[in-house]
């Protein structure tokens, strides 16, 4: 018996705050992002994250979990390690 995999893409774009935020400031919300990512990797059975190409997203996550609990789990301490100065612009979730 297979278990089912819940796989979630999410896509970013940052907000004016963040651009027009200093060096320093910028550089503490995405260590802040990434201290999420690799902390959620302990428990996801995947998670990659990349800058987007994109004209209106700029971070794209797309990460895998045996619990769907994870996935929203994952969605909120993103929002909030980016304090608002991002936002999820598209999200997709799917079952395997």
């Amino acid at each position: 018996m297979s278990e089912t995999i819940y796989m979630m893409v999410l896509a970013y774009r940052m907000q004016p705050e963040y651009w027009n935020s200093n060096k320093e400031r910028k550089s503490e919300i995405m260590a802040n992002v990434n201290e999420v990512v690799e902390e959620a990797g302990k428990k996801l059975i995947h998670i990659k994250s990349y800058k987007s190409l994109r004209f209106d997203n700029d971070l794209i996550l797309w990460f895998s979990s045996y619990d769907p609990e994870d996935l929203a789990e994952l969605k909120f301490r993103l929002n909030e390690a980016m304090n608002g100065t991002g936002s999820a612009q598209y999200s997709m979730r799917s079952l395997y």
